[in-house]
């Protein structure tokens, strides 16, 4: 066992990248953490695209005029605490033993301190006291060095730093400065595709995001232009003649651009039919990234050389890199835009609600934090009655029969609701009401599954439906939680399928079908248990059912049953092959309790296999039996069996 005297490894360097933007300091110490495949990244790739300038043209920004800490505190990519440098002090005696103990714990931190005093800072060591912030991401006690980075020769870069000069750059500081200690957090990193068309149509109509964002910055955004109303604020302000162009200026529009070209990955990542002609748009985005390299560098060439032609030709180049940013951003929302209409056949309505997302639906009731992306939904449910509203629908019930739900839940419930209302005009007014609505089984296990729902059992689905309520687990007033996640809901006239092996999963009842042992002889069927993938005997070793194969022992049966959800008539088509050597195992098709089907080994004197096919009309609560017997009492026995049952049109006599 370690003991709490036993020194600590002497050296320890966290992972650290080139970040994506390196425009403004709080984003290059946080973007520095995090690869651009890192999923939390998305977040920043999603929320950060927009370029802001104040109206008096004296600065581009990029995207924040916040302070280092306020972003620290507001990022959900990461977790972070700040400290009080003479707390710091206090505490751990030195500032080498603070790095040393939150680099252990896998904690970046972030200190301001006097440049005057390191010799890394080359431009200013021993000539001039500048407070600077530095990120720190290791350390090494034999090297007496920490490994930090910052803009030690005026570029982004990563040196080690002597202990004792870090201590001297703090020492002379206020009790009052800071030090951000800094992780990577576990966030929730989907998003909402209708937030990034948002962000996208805000920044083509040089608008805030900031009004109603995620950030709440508390800044007076009346002074700020916003998107690609920037370059033309730009462009007045060089040709009018400046001094310098900022840092910031010089950097933002190429970092920028690299941010545009993050987010076409990662939806083309998420779905390449959110993002077509994607050859197209990465050869724009490398268009612009070639002249944006070349603005960046005539706005360095100017600072340096004061050549006053050098403004004009900037200026000039500032129309064109907006026209050919503008026709890329127009194209990736308008292809995110057809994408969601043309797909609307998954997702009953396609909202512009300002509060809407993909599918129509809102979130109500005891379900929290919804996102979205490539067509998925997650909800997260915090209570005991989830609800998903979509009152934009226009459902022609009386054509589309059957809803069609592809999700996974992790709720502890069995049982989710679909709800139904239509208006005065298209038949009968109906309002939400049990009457109005049909219950069916979905899996607590996490597995995504597609469940068929025949609205046709209940006699009032007809007419135009306008609202749709799902309710995705039902929980009769038990407390609970859970995720469920959405991947398609389509109202349909295709008459259902049902199999075997397709719907097999861990709860009684999906889609109609039930697994149960019987013994030989008796009228007793007895739910199987679940258990690792599996539905197995109570004993665990008597049977079990898998999704392509069942077994028998010890004179009990396995059996699968298919109870049928509405009035109709259904075609029924079942394979089946044995495995073992039995000569008394025998297969048995039922409807209630007339044989349709018997088949044995020993009548065959061969391996007992099969085929049954059949057509009937069956009445809702009505339940097919597929049973596997064999005999023997010690001998088990397998028989690989694939099930399917069609409703047909109700043309048979």
């Amino acid at each position: 066992m370690t003991s709490n005297k036993e020194k600590l490894p002497n050296e320890k360097l966290l992972p650290i990248y080139t970040p994506l933007a390196a425009t403004s300091r709080p984003q290059i110490d946080i973007l520095s953490i995090f690869d651009e495949s890192d999923e939390n990244m998305i977040w920043f790739i999603a929320y950060f695209l927009s370029l802001s300038m104040l109206k008096g043209g004296d600065t581009l920004l990029f995207a924040d005029e916040i302070s280092l800490v306020s972003l620290f505190d507001i990022c959900p990519m990461i977790t972070s605490r700040t400290y009080d440098l003479g707390t710091v002090v206090e505490k751990w005696n030195t500032f080498t033993n603070f790095v040393t103990d939150q680099i252990e714990k896998g904690y970046y931190i972030c200190v301001c301190l006097d440049v005057y005093y390191i010799e890394a800072y080359k431009f200013h060591y021993n000539k001039n006291h500048i407070i600077h912030p530095m990120l720190i991401y290791g350390y090494s006690d034999s090297e007496n060095v920490i490994y930090g980075q910052d803009f030690f020769r005026y570029a982004l870069s990563r040196e080690t730093v002597n202990a004792s000069q870090l201590e001297s750059g703090i020492k002379n500081l206020s009790s009052g400065s800071w030090v951000v200690c800094f992780k990577k957090a576990k966030y929730n990193n989907q998003i909402n595709v209708k937030d990034v068309m948002k962000v996208l149509r805000c920044h083509i109509e040089s608008k805030t995001v900031y009004e109603d964002s995620i950030f709440s910055l508390n800044r007076n955004v009346n002074r700020f232009i916003f998107g690609i109303g920037c370059y033309d604020t730009l462009q007045r302000t060089l040709l009018l003649g400046c001094e310098d162009i900022p840092h910031r200026t010089c950097h933002a529009i190429i970092d920028h651009i690299n941010i545009l070209g993050a987010l076409v990955r990662y939806l083309c990542a998420q779905n390449p039919l959110l993002v077509p002609d994607i050859d197209e748009k990465e050869k724009k985005i490398r268009s612009l990234t070639e002249k944006s390299r070349v603005y960046q560098n005539l706005c360095l060439k100017y600072n340096a050389t004061k050549n006053n032609t050098l403004p004009g030709r900037i200026a000039d180049m500032l129309p064109e890199i907006k026209r050919e940013e503008e026709s890329l951003l127009r194209g990736i929302y308008d292809g995110i835009d057809s994408y969601c209409r043309a797909n609307a056949h998954m997702f009953p309505c396609y909202s512009d609600e300002p509060n809407g997302i993909l599918s129509g639906f809102l979130s109500a009731g005891d379900i929290a934090e919804t996102y979205l992306y490539d067509g998925n939904v997650l909800y997260t449910v915090t209570g005991d009655d989830p609800v998903l509203v979509n009152r934009t629908v226009m459902v022609d019930a009386t054509a589309m029969k059957y809803i069609r739900i592809t999700l996974s839940s992790t709720c502890e419930s069995e049982t989710a609701q679909i709800f139904f209302a239509r208006a005065a005009g298209d038949g009968e007014p109906i309002a939400i009401s049990e009457e109005n609505s049909v219950s069916f089984t979905c899996s607590p296990h996490g597995d995504t599954i597609t469940y068929i729902v025949d609205m046709t059992c209940c006699e009032t689905w007809g007419g135009t439906v306008h609202i749709i309520r799902l309710d995705p687990a039902v929980f009769n007033n038990r407390k609970t939680k859970g995720e469920v996640r959405m991947m398609g809901f389509e109202a349909t006239d295709t008459l259902p399928v049902y199999g075997s092996a397709r719907d097999f999963c861990g709860a009684q009842g999906v889609n109609g079908w039930f697994y149960y042992s019987h013994y030989n002889g008796g009228i007793t069927y007895r739910e199987l248990a679940w258990d690792n993938g599996t539905w197995r005997g109570h004993n665990m070793d008597e049977l079990e059912i898998s999704g392509r194969c069942q077994t028998s022992r010890h004179n009990i049966a396995s059996v699968r049953k298919w109870v049928c959800p509405a009035d109709g008539v259904y075609e029924v088509e079942a394979t089946y092959s044995q495995r073992g050597d039995s000569d008394l195992a025998g297969f048995v098709v039922k409807h209630d309790l007339e044989v349709l089907h018997k088949k044995r080994y020993r009548d065959e004197n061969a391996r007992l296999q099969g085929r049954y096919e059949g057509k009937m009309r069956m009445k809702r609560g009505e339940a097919l039996f597929f049973e596997f017997c064999n005999p023997y009492q010690e001998m088990d026995d397998h028989l690989d069996i694939d099930i399917t049952i069609r409703k047909c049109n109700d043309n048979f006599a």
